[in-house]
């Protein structure tokens, strides 16, 4: 072998290395890509097992904030605020993660079934109409579009049951 062919030989080598490496980043990079799906999903698994537990903790403010909305005290509502604002806030980073391909349509579902059944109630879509300001504009079009998808059959679980208890408290 002379020292061109030896030259040419390197040169296949090298271009062979360059094209392994580059299979090799690809498959890192996707299995990273997996690895912050995977973690994003746990976040919002988590996020949503904290907001539940705000939900329990304060289901009767929830109740009482939905169907009455200005008998709720200073405090009362200053609470009632955060919480569903904390609820929003979680909706909102979803849908943003469904964008950026790190969440499925099928994490977002049970947020917008939700967000129907409270935009379902007059006082939760007044509530909405108060502090949509403290969200981004994609999200406020995306609960604008949700509000034009409510029926009645997305009143809130909170308000069937305080209507339920009140029918029969009378």
């Amino acid at each position: 072998m002379n020292l061109s062919t030896l030259a040419q030989l390197g040169e296949f080598l090298g271009g062979i290395a360059v094209l392994v490496t580059l299979i090799y980043l690809v498959v890192q990079i996707r299995q990273n890509t997996n690895a912050l799906k995977r973690a994003s999903a746990r976040q919002t698994s988590m996020q949503n097992s904290l907001a539940l537990r705000a939900q329990i903790d304060h289901a009767e403010l929830s109740a009482t904030g939905f169907d009455e909305l200005t008998n709720l005290s200073v405090g009362e509502r200053w609470r009632f605020d955060l919480i569903w604002a904390m609820w929003f806030q979680g909706f909102e980073q979803t849908l943003e993660d469904e964008r950026l391909g790190l969440q499925s349509s099928e994490v977002t579902r049970p947020y917008k079934v939700i967000t129907r059944g409270i935009l379902a109630t007059s006082n939760g879509s007044r509530w909405w109409d108060e502090r949509k300001v403290w969200f981004n504009a994609s999200f406020q079009e995306e609960i604008e579009k949700l509000k034009e998808e409510v029926t009645s059959s997305d009143l809130s679980a909170l308000s069937v049951h305080r209507a339920q208890t009140n029918n029969m408290d009378q």
